[in-house]
């Protein structure tokens, strides 16, 4: 098992992930080595105007009042 999360943790492992996945991941050492497709879609890295429009979503009461 240690060597699966090594693997994982790796710059080189998880990009291999993501691209096979076409899922991004969180590791800054894998970024330049994912796919220019996953790494630049909007759609998983918002700009930061797109992100400035955007408002935090307020948690519903338990109970209704």
């Amino acid at each position: 098992m240690r060597f699966h999360t090594a693997w994982v943790e790796s710059g080189q492992g998880i990009a291999k992930s993501s691209n096979c996945l076409s899922y991004p991941n969180a590791n800054k050492d894998a970024t330049e080595l994912v796919d220019k497709k996953i790494r630049d879609n909007s759609g998983f890295h918002p700009s930061k105007q797109t992100l400035d429009t955007l408002l935090p979503l307020e948690p519903l009461p338990l109970k209704p009042s």
